[in-house]
């Protein structure tokens, strides 16, 4: 346990930023505190002795404190300091303790990038410094997702139409570019579903997303299959009878969720 002295040293350091390019002299902090030289410099061997300061030799030394990097972990507005390299610890302790609560992370901001929580598998942990993380239930997410999956199928179904269209009327060039655009949300149609299925506690609302999943995926490899050989007949014939009453159903399904 440092001493009353030993703390007032080590603030005084941190005030004037001693650093090992600008270290802090004895003589400076016997002035500065109005005690002896020879007192002081017994003081900061002692804190040297517990590794709380460093010290730089020779004409232009003196004393100076290292600071330690802390990780910063915020979740939901609440503050907590850890050691540094202790991230992927922390956030497995968290993550527990959310199952418990029945919540799930709605956003995750790492060193200052808000990411996807599934990135965290290929990033290096042990040099994450700040994280903020904000929760919401397991409902309210279903409640958001559902809402805004909602808005965006009719989205879904008017591009699947103008594919169909175009192919009609001899533009391949620009129904490739629309599928191109709407390869992102057709990708989150199926994860969307997925999910819904696995977090459902409606058993009948559960099955309902299972199986339209599962024809979903199906017509989604159809669909790329017809792409990589470019069979435009076929993906006309897909997006137009076979995805549109597929997000017509899904919209269904979601509505009565």
């Amino acid at each position: 346990m440092e001493t009353n002295v030993q703390l007032v040293l080590l603030q005084v350091l941190k005030e004037k930023k001693a650093s090992y390019s600008s270290p802090v002299t004895s003589n400076f902090l016997s002035k500065e505190l109005n005690l002896t030289p020879s007192y002081v410099r017994e003081q900061m061997s002692a804190l040297h002795r517990k590794g709380l300061v460093r010290v730089r030799r020779g004409p232009k030394g003196g004393y100076y404190v290292e600071e330690r990097k802390k990780l910063i972990v915020e979740l939901d507005g609440n503050v907590s300091e850890y050691p540094y390299g202790s991230f992927s610890e922390v956030y497995q302790s968290l993550m527990r303790e959310m199952a418990e609560q029945q919540k799930v992370i709605s956003g995750i901001s790492i060193n200052g990038v808000r990411i996807s929580p599934d990135y965290l598998d290929s990033m290096a942990l042990d040099e994450v410094s700040a994280a903020v993380i904000t929760t919401t239930t397991v409902d309210s997410l279903i409640i958001d997702t559902i809402k805004t999956a909602i808005e965006y199928l009719p989205k879904l179904q008017s591009a699947c139409l103008s594919v169909a269209e175009n192919i009609h009327a001899g533009r391949d060039g620009e129904s490739f570019r629309l599928l191109n655009e709407m390869s992102d949300g057709l990708e989150w149609m199926e994860q969307v579903s997925h999910g819904l299925a696995n977090v459902s506690s409606d058993e009948i609302v559960r099955r309902a997303f299972e199986a339209w999943h599962d024809r979903y995926v199906e017509q989604l490899l159809v669909l790329v299959s017809a792409m990589e050989r470019r069979d435009i007949i076929s993906i006309a014939d897909i997006c137009e009878y076979e995805l549109i009453p597929l997000f017509a159903e899904c919209e269904e399904i979601m509505t009565k969720a």
